[in-house]
Formats: structure tokens, C-alpha cells, sequence
């Protein structure tokens, strides 16, 4: 296996909290970008995108 991982939203509140573990992994580079942002569960696009980004701040390119 080379390392790679895919971690799968489930909607569940602390999904955030994963996704921010699974960055500081150094073989992470970004999110893919799904329901979980697009149709949050409460309705607020713009703030889980605004919670969301500070995430990826740092991660390697």
C-alpha cells in the first residue's frame, strides 16, 4: 500500500475535528469537497466554508 487514504464525511458534528487530524498528516494535501460543505447541516454554505479554510492553511502543496 503506498499511504494514500481517503476519509469520507458522514455528517456527523465532529466531522470538522477529523478532517483537522487527518491535515496535520504530512502526506495530506487538501479535502474534497462534498455534501458536508455544500449542504450543511444547518443550512450555513458560507459558514462552513469559513470554518473549513483555516484548516487548510499550512497543509503542503
Amino acid at each position: 500500500m503506498d499511504g494514500r487514504r481517503v476519509i469520507v464525511g458522514d455528517g456527523e458534528a465532529d466531522g470538522e475535528d477529523r478532517w483537522a487530524d487527518a491535515l496535520e498528516q504530512s502526506t495530506v494535501r487538501g479535502l474534497v469537497i462534498g455534501r458536508s460543505l455544500l449542504y450543511p447541516e444547518d443550512d450555513d454554505v458560507a459558514g462552513a466554508v469559513g470554518r473549513v479554510v483555516p484548516l487548510m492553511q499550512g497543509v503542503s502543496r
